[in-house]
């Protein structure tokens, strides 16, 4: 059975925003002495027709990707990554 050597974890969140043309996506990393621990994202487009295909972790970060249909508009993808250390 393992012990933790540390009893507490603290965590920070980083953001990113990108725009994007149909297909936004973005990506963000934690520090190099951080581990992400989780994340997510959300799309959005003006007339809502925007869903999000992948909110996955991505190297040490997490990584959102968003699919705007066919309605061919300009779309932002926003992405966040809960980084523990």
């Amino acid at each position: 059975m393992g012990v933790w050597l540390y009893p507490k974890i603290k965590t920070e969140v980083k953001e990113h925003i990108e725009i994007g043309y149909r297909f936004p996506n973005a990506s963000v990393s934690c520090g190099p002495y951080q581990r992400v621990i989780g994340g997510g994202g959300s799309c959005h487009q003006t007339s809502g027709f925007i869903w999000v295909t992948a909110s996955k972790p991505f190297e040490n970060g997490w990584r959102i990707e968003c699919d705007g249909g066919q309605m061919n508009e300009w779309g932002t993808a926003k992405v966040w990554a809960i980084c523990g250390y």
